[in-house]
């Protein structure tokens, strides 16, 4: 098996993906958004927290530098669990793989589509089902599953890759996000040039109802997905 380079995906193709066909383990928000929210929650806002986890310098993979503080002070936060076992079997169920051997990515994680920069490859990911004979799910064994996987897997070299963008407060204003769902890329969907003028002008018309007047510099996103259109208001309060 090889690494697979999704940093060049286009970010419409995973827009609305949402993993569909696969499971995720009946929770509003996925662990691998969760995740991503995380790291780059500390990037912007906590950087006083990456000593406790953060990004590699590549931004393709991620490492707990400090275990203990890491299950005091990031796990009840963002996970509200403080169990690093649990933590480490979503790693598992979501495909994350760790990093072995002594080189600087050591012990660190990292999925083919969990990069720095692109948080709408998140719903691309899928969650593995562990489903035994009798139909019920394997509470034990969870990295089994995958043993066949890794076998033999190739570890990617990712200091002789392209490193991944430093995140940007776009992806996390620093003040009061307009809509608070980064993670999914909607800061870069696709321009609304394909949608008619009468289309644009009786939709805008339809957000006057309601009381806007407390943005500014906002601006209005639409996109067609089918026969519905998506309104998208991006700005500050």
């Amino acid at each position: 098996m090889s690494y697979n380079d999704y940093s060049t995906a286009n970010p419409e193709s995973y827009m609305f993906a949402a993993s569909n066909s696969g499971k995720k383990g009946g929770v509003k928000i996925p662990f691998p958004v969760k995740l991503f929210q995380m790291l780059e929650q500390i990037d912007i806002h906590n950087p006083e927290l990456a000593p406790v986890v953060s990004w590699q310098p590549h931004g393709r993979s991620f490492r707990v530098h400090d275990l203990e503080k890491f299950k005091e002070r990031i796990l009840p936060e963002f996970f509200n669990d403080s169990q690093y076992t649990s933590f480490t079997r979503q790693l598992n169920l979501w495909r994350f793989k760790r990093m072995k051997g002594s080189g600087l990515d050591r012990s660190s994680y990292y999925h083919p589509m969990f990069l720095r920069d692109r948080p709408f490859l998140c719903n691309g990911m899928n969650r593995t089902a562990l489903v035994g004979s009798s139909g019920k799910k394997k509470k034990r064994g969870v990295s089994s599953c995958l043993s066949d996987r890794i076998k033999n897997y190739e570890q990617p070299k990712f200091y002789s890759m392209e490193p991944m963008p430093p995140t940007t407060k776009k992806q996390i204003n620093a003040s009061k996000p307009a809509i608070e769902m980064n993670a999914f890329g909607l800061n870069s969907m696709p321009s609304c040039d394909s949608v008619s003028n009468d289309r644009r002008t009786s939709s805008f018309q339809s957000l006057q109802r309601f009381p806007f007047t407390t943005f500014t510099n906002f601006h209005l996103q639409i996109l067609v997905c089918g026969n519905k259109i998506i309104l998208c208001i991006l700005g500050t309060v």
